[in-house]
């Protein structure tokens, strides 16, 4: 699912899988909710999904394409 995302944009789309809401990913990388909010349409645009539901479902998704081991 990286799909070219920067590290930032990918430790927040990994939050927001989780279920993290945007004040908690916020607070927990230490910028502004604005920070965020910009960087989750960043992931969305790039994911080419329109929000949490479609990205949970694209990684679910990838996850399931995996090789075996």
């Amino acid at each position: 699912m990286n799909g070219g995302l920067t590290p930032a944009e990918a430790d927040v789309a990994l939050f927001a899988i989780k279920g993290l809401s945007t004040q908690e990913i916020a607070t927990l990388r230490g910028v502004s909710e604005g920070t965020i909010k910009a960087q989750t349409n960043a992931i969305y645009r790039k994911a080419d999904v329109s929000g949490r539901p479609q990205l949970l479902s694209q990684f679910l998704e990838d996850l399931t394409h995996l090789p075996s081991c």
